[in-house]
Parts: C-alpha cells; structure tokens; sequence
C-alpha cells in the first residue's frame, strides 16, 4: 500500500504505518493504565478543576500496582508481545518501500527543508525503536528476525549519520 501513486495516499499509508509500530513502543506500565482507563491527558489539570493530590496520585499509583500484581499484568504482557509482533510483521511487509521513501526524504532534508517526524524518516526511527527490542528478546518468533534487526539497524545509522539535526533528532 506503500506503492500508491498519489502523494496524500502514500502519505495516510505512512501515518497508518507509524501509528502501527508506535503501538508498539508501549510499556506495560502505559498498557495496564490504559486498559484501567487511566490515560497520560488524565494528568494534565482541566479548567475549573482541582488539581490531583499527592495522596491521589498515590492511591491511582498504588491501584496500578495491584493490577498489575494480578492477572492484568499477564494479559497486558500478551498484548504487549502482540504489538511487537504486529510491529515486525508490518515493517517487514512495508520495509522496501519505506527505505526508499526514506531515502527520498532524507535527500530532501540535505537540502535544509523540514522533515516530518510522522513521514517515512519517522517511520523508519520508530520501527527501530518499535521493532529493535522486541528483536533482541523475540527473535525466535520472527520469521527472518536477523535479516530485519539487520535492516532496521542499517536504515536507523542512515538517519544517524544525516547532516541535518532535524533528522538526527527523530
């Protein structure tokens, strides 16, 4: 799906991809809140509310833990290898095109325009970081595990090398 013709298609397919493998970078800790329904933006203070007490945010944090301690953490660990696996599943399938794409972006980036932390540079930065330590400790259960760590790893010391800070901070 990487092949379309249409820039704004290829652009929503690269967005869906990054979406996907940064599904991947999730905690387990980020897992079970969510699962709880204790989401990051219930932290930020909303007009015309109090702010969380310290022993509010202690009992939420203490929930957690014992959430954790019980089944929910052995179900969160499954999604959790789940999303690793749908992460190397996806950048192996999508990883041809998007290494060109990538190496158009960065040809672009050289020339000092903006690089879009979302577009394929930012893909490929997040299928490194999505798919490189769900490699080191799953490798048995990827097909062709090592040709794709190889690949990533490759494609990750491109952006690395880039002459543009831009790039180099993805």
């Amino acid at each position: 799906y990487l092949s379309l013709k249409d820039p704004q298609e290829q652009r929503v397919a690269v967005v869906f991809s990054y979406a996907v493998l940064d599904g991947a970078t999730w905690t387990l800790d980020k897992i079970i809140k969510f699962r709880l329904g204790l989401s990051e933006s219930q932290n930020v203070q909303q007009m015309g509310k109090k702010k969380q007490s310290s022993k509010s945010k202690k009992r939420q944090k203490d929930l957690v833990g014992k959430k954790m301690a019980e089944t929910t953490a052995n179900d969160a660990g499954a999604e959790l290898r789940a999303r690793g696996d749908v992460a190397c599943r996806v950048a192996t399938i999508i990883w041809p095109k998007l290494l060109i794409l990538c190496k158009e972006a960065l040809l672009v980036a050289e020339s000092g325009q903006d690089v879009d932390g979302e577009g394929p540079v930012g893909c490929v930065g997040c299928s490194a970081q999505a798919c490189l330590p769900f490699l080191l400790g799953n490798h048995e259960t990827v097909a062709d595990a090592d040709i794709l760590f190889r690949e990533i790893s490759a494609a990750f010391l491109m952006l690395c090398g880039s002459s543009n800070v831009l790039v180099r901070g993805l």
